[in-house]
């Protein structure tokens, strides 16, 4: 759901909606007026070919399939609202950039180029974690997001004209329960936020529908 200049990709809850003037809160407005629509921030030319790359340079995601669960999430997502047709698994670039080396990291451009994509989805994770008090099980991500153009020689931004890219901030509601304590659990509550963030940067370039969460329509 965009909230200028970022987006809070909550992505199944969001807030209440309400008509000035009057004491209707926003489920009898979507009854009334069908749902509501979050726009697409940028329309990807759905026929070039196009990879999602993930990069961790700040190694804040806790093990590199983290990386592919998130840019797989959004590929997915991409091709299924039709936003794109011609999607590189993101297999490839994570292939092509373990190639490089701490001193010598590869540009952008040139992991694109390394897998015949046109346009590359770049996505740097700034943090990624299930609990911000080592207590509360309360899942989050903070990252940004651009559009590059690897047939140029320096990889031109298509989007956003912003250097650092569009920051996507993902809050997901206080989970009841403690926190997840085996191997087990860690790896699959960490799956699903990489799946949520996934989603949440394919829905950067598509419509979507909002919908009010089951909790809200009480209130």
């Amino acid at each position: 759901m965009p909230l200028a200049p970022r987006i809070l990709a909550a992505l199944p809850f969001v807030a209440i909606l309400s008509v000035p003037g009057c004491n209707i809160v926003g489920p009898a407005y979507v009854l009334i007026h069908g749902p509501e629509k979050a726009q697409a921030l940028h329309t990807l030319e759905k026929g070039r070919p196009t990879i999602v790359f993930v990069d961790d340079r700040a190694s804040v995601l806790p093990r590199r399939s983290t990386r592919l669960g998130i840019a797989e999430a959004a590929q997915e997502a991409l091709l299924a609202e039709g936003a794109l047709v011609d999607v590189i698994d993101a297999r490839n670039a994570l292939a092509t950039a373990a190639r490089e080396t701490p001193g010598d990291p590869m540009d952008i451009a040139a992991i694109g180029r390394g897998v015949q994509a046109e346009v590359v989805i770049y996505v740097a994770v700034d943090a990624f974690e299930l609990s911000a008090d080592g207590q509360s099980f309360l899942p989050s991500a903070r990252a940004r997001v651009k559009v590059l153009d690897v047939t140029k020689t320096e990889g031109a931004r298509l989007w956003p004209a912003e250097r650092e890219g569009h920051p996507i901030v993902l809050q997901l509601p206080v989970r009841t329960g403690e926190l997840p304590r085996t191997p087990a659990e860690v790896a699959a509550a960490e799956a699903g936020l990489a799946q949520q963030l996934g989603v949440a940067v394919g829905r950067l370039f598509f419509d979507y529908e909002v919908r009010t969460p089951v909790s809200e329509r009480n209130k």
